[in-house]
């Protein structure tokens, strides 16, 4: 930079520009480029960036709860299928970790089970005695009946676009839907929670429409006949009671179900175990630690991008060459972009291209109590058991499969309200 005294053109020419006109400030320097490190990088990118990305491998495996006809909303239990969600990919790219554009000369994946009956891991056990079951306890009230449905339908209305639009992250590198999630995850959220205002809206009216068939049906023990007085208070009442409902349950919806969205479990397939021992239970925590490690590449990138500009910034013109050399001898010098040798924990994929989406359907089991589990026959209320994904042999295939199927949302008379089903993205890729 320049050692000449800067005049008050300069300086704000330099502020409008986001530049200084000093000296090469070291101390603003290291502030923003420490700052940016922790703060953007990881805690903002890695860190949020995770939870994006453990929702949508979640959502990948299909384990929401998005079926209004079954369990937790009804006693009908709903059978998961333990199926292979592949997550954090290790490649090893030519040109020094620089060609992006080219085939990787290896590529390894990890395997991981969000459902598994061995390893006693099943997303819709958590819903027992929820707090549902407390409302339906209040169900003797006239009112709780119907509002107890509409809480239901919205929670399961929630899980339905957290499923959604998580899903479809994975269409997107595993790198990049970090950064979407880290850059909107505020709007996401504001998303969510306005579809489920929306939705508290649309479902307290259709719950209306039944109270008020209910009050004025002539073969109902309850039927106030017509008696137009009665019929109006409890319509007053009714909609005094939903208007704060309204007011109040899609932030706390929005705020339950994301909550509960991130308590997932899954275990991880040991590629050199022998053992019967069920591999150990993680959860989005271990979901974080495992990121920082096969994210490695990704994170140098995003740190080389942060130097660089505060740099630019701080230290001016004079002393971009040298960041730029140092750069250069990090890459071509001591290959920093090449990750580690994987081999040894993870799986190697033979055919890295993937196939068209397909659909899936989930399947109901046999009754149950929602309300009142009983621990010591968990395991009898298993029709289909799975093997354990630690003895699982997968069949090398060239086919990704895709389940994702959807129904028009449905409210009203006797009906329950339904919303499209879940859909499910499964990889099948040539192992070794």
């Amino acid at each position: 930079m320049s050692t000449e005294e800067p005049s008050a053109i300069d300086e704000k020419k330099a502020e409008d520009e986001g530049t200084t006109t000093d000296k090469a400030d070291w101390g603003g320097f290291f502030a923003n480029f420490g700052n940016g490190l922790i703060t953007g990088i990881l805690i903002g990118v890695v860190c949020v960036g995770s939870i994006g990305l453990f929702l949508a491998k979640a959502a990948n495996a299909n384990v929401f709860p998005t079926e209004i006809n079954m369990q937790p909303y009804t006693n009908v239990k709903r059978d998961l299928t333990e199926e292979i969600i592949f997550m954090n990919p290790v490649k090893i790219l030519p040109y020094y970790g620089l060609g992006f554009w080219a085939d990787p000369e290896k590529y390894w994946i990890q395997e991981a089970n969000f459902f598994n009956a061995k390893a006693d891991i099943n997303f819709m056990d958590k819903f027992f005695d929820m707090w549902l079951c407390s409302l339906q306890k209040k169900t003797d009230s006239f009112f709780w009946i119907f509002e107890t449905d509409v809480l239901k339908s919205m929670m399961c209305m929630s899980f339905f676009v957290i499923s959604s639009i998580f899903f479809y992250m994975n269409y997107l590198p595993e790198w990049l839907t970090m950064l979407v999630f880290a850059l909107f995850f505020s709007i996401i959220l504001i998303g969510i929670y306005i579809s489920n205002f929306i939705y508290g809206i649309y479902t307290h009216i259709v719950k209306f429409i039944d109270l008020i068939s209910v009050l004025i049906k002539p073969n109902n023990e309850d039927a106030l006949l017509f008696d137009y007085p009665k019929i109006i208070m409890y319509s007053i009442l009714y909609f005094w009671a939903a208007f704060i409902s309204v007011m109040i349950s899609p932030a706390l919806i929005t705020i339950y179900t994301l909550f509960k969205a991130l308590s997932v479990n899954y275990i991880v397939r040991k590629k050199n175990n022998n053992s019967d021992e069920p591999p150990q239970k993680m959860n989005l925590i271990s979901f974080i630690k495992n990121v920082f490690y096969y994210k490695k590449t990704f994170i140098i990138i995003l740190a080389m991008l942060k130097l660089m500009s505060s740099a630019n910034t701080y230290l001016g013109s004079t002393y971009m060459p040298g960041v730029i050399i140092a750069i250069l001898i990090l890459i071509f010098g001591l290959n920093i972009l090449i990750p580690d040798d994987a081999e040894d924990s993870l799986f190697s994929v033979l055919n890295t291209n993937f196939p068209t989406l397909d659909q899936q359907v989930p399947k109901e089991g046999i009754n149950i109590d929602m309300c009142k589990p009983d621990l010591n026959t968990n395991t009898n209320m298993e029709t289909n058991p799975s093997p354990s994904i630690s003895t699982v042999t997968k069949q090398p295939s060239n086919v990704l499969e895709v389940a994702s199927s959807g129904s028009k949302m449905m409210g009203g008379g006797k009906k329950k309200p339904s919303v499209p089903k879940s859909k499910q993205k499964l990889y099948n890729l040539k192992l070794v």
